[in-house]
């Protein structure tokens, strides 16, 4: 539990979700909960959100882990469609996905 502690980002906020769950959370799966309506955040710094602490100790498990789930398979389709051996760009392929994910509140 996390409790009273000041509003975090979304790195952060993956490490207080995974540690608290021990489910392999990361800054997409945040993000994503947020887009769901699943995670509401508490203010911003430079345009970019913060979770409060509260909000994130709310967190249902069960949402939480279907969101881990579908980003997991997701990677794992992608992979699964690729060859051993083949260098990957991942640059390339995230490069409009990071875009959508990553820009601060307010901006295109």
């Amino acid at each position: 539990m996390v409790g009273d502690r000041a509003p975090v980002g979304a790195n952060r906020a993956a490490d207080e979700l995974a540690a608290r769950t021990g489910l392999p959370v990361e800054r997409a799966d945040v993000e994503a909960l947020a887009e769901a309506g699943l995670l509401a955040p508490a203010g911003q710094y430079k345009g970019w959100p913060l979770y409060g602490c509260r909000a994130l100790d709310g967190v249902d498990v069960d949402e939480l882990g279907a969101v881990v789930a579908e980003r997991q398979a997701w990677v794992a389709a992608w992979f699964q469609g690729n060859q051993p051996g083949v260098e990957v760009d991942w640059d390339h392929i995230f490069a409009g996905h990071r875009a959508e994910r990553t820009q601060p509140i307010g901006h295109p």
